[in-house]
């Protein structure tokens, strides 16, 4: 009998053929509920800002929340360890040159500790 005249006698799960289809993880029940409590930190943290950005100082509509003690250093989701502040810096300055917002708390002092101001 050839592959393609087999039939399966039960038919696959959606997950399985989401899972096949898209090559996306799915999440887990847990993980979803981490990423809801992080976001919910994020949106507490942004507000005790006044919608402001942590870096540069500035008002901003769309941030991200980034940890200050790193998650597999044993960080917590909490509002004393979020750093917000926009997706373009997060990545390109915060991630990229490994700094440490301990140290450096906002992009001004981060450029005078390099001479550049």
């Amino acid at each position: 009998m050839k592959r393609t005249e087999l039939k399966r006698k039960t038919p696959l799960k959606a997950k399985t053929v989401l899972k096949a289809t898209t090559k996306l993880k799915i999440k887990s029940p847990k993980q979803i509920a981490i990423d809801a409590l992080w976001r919910s930190v994020t949106m507490a943290k942004w507000l005790e800002l006044d919608c402001r950005s942590q870096w540069t100082g500035k008002p901003i509509d769309v941030f991200v929340g980034h940890h200050i003690i790193k998650r597999s250093q044993g960080g917590e989701h909490t509002i004393d360890n979020c750093y917000v502040c926009e997706p373009w810096y997060h990545i390109n300055e915060i991630h990229l040159f490994d700094i440490d917002v301990t140290q450096y708390p906002n992009r001004e002092a981060w450029i005078k500790s390099k001479g550049e101001l």
